[in-house]
């Protein structure tokens, strides 16, 4: 019994050198050499610029991106009368020459409360031209489906750049409660 619990752990053993010597360094692509895409920051502000940036990876073959905006109506509708901008290539956030950044600063002049989506079109050196996203949560980023089978980037609705959102509203009510409770307390001790 012991021969073969023996036997079985050493030819187990020499199976998993073996297994493990001859397996080939795994390479991971990324969805069309993307490594990272920073989506705008929220909330999207009338007046203000909305910034994405699109990371590719070392030795990426994307010579040129177009940046694309849509108006989608709350019914999730698109009015389809987008505008295309181009992206700047910017400084890389990883170490290899070869790898590109790019980044659009688009200023939002839409309608409050409107809904807006984006898309990303990736130009190739061997003329091959892909639009993105092509499925939804690419990547990880919040998509929606205004047109039957056209998915684009959840961009956010527009807001009044007068409205306060509520944190910064909590803040300033806890400032002010804390300073009058300050107050009164400094008030009693000279008392």
């Amino acid at each position: 019994m012991k021969q073969k619990i023996c036997v079985f752990l050493v030819i187990f053993i020499i199976s998993l050198t073996f297994t493990s010597s001859n397996s080939s360094k795994m390479v991971h692509a990324y969805p069309y050499e993307i490594v990272n895409i920073e989506p705008p920051t929220l909330p999207l502000l009338y007046g203000q610029n909305m910034t994405v940036a699109i990371q590719l990876d070392c030795d990426t073959t994307v010579t040129y991106l177009k940046f694309y905006i849509y108006q989608i109506t709350p019914y999730m509708t698109c009015l389809c009368n987008y505008r295309c901008a181009g992206m700047v290539e910017v400084a890389s956030d990883l170490s290899c020459p070869t790898s590109a950044k790019y980044e659009t600063n688009y200023p939002v002049e839409f309608l409050d409360e409107m809904q807006i989506g984006y898309r990303i079109q990736l130009f190739y050196e061997n003329g091959s031209i892909v639009m993105i996203p092509k499925v939804e949560n690419f990547m990880g980023i919040p998509t929606i489906e205004p047109l039957k089978n056209e998915i684009m980037f959840d961009g956010g609705k527009v807001q009044s750049s007068a409205v306060v959102d509520s944190h910064s509203v909590y803040f300033l009510g806890s400032l002010l409660i804390t300073i009058a409770l300050v107050i009164k307390f400094q008030k009693r001790k000279l008392l």
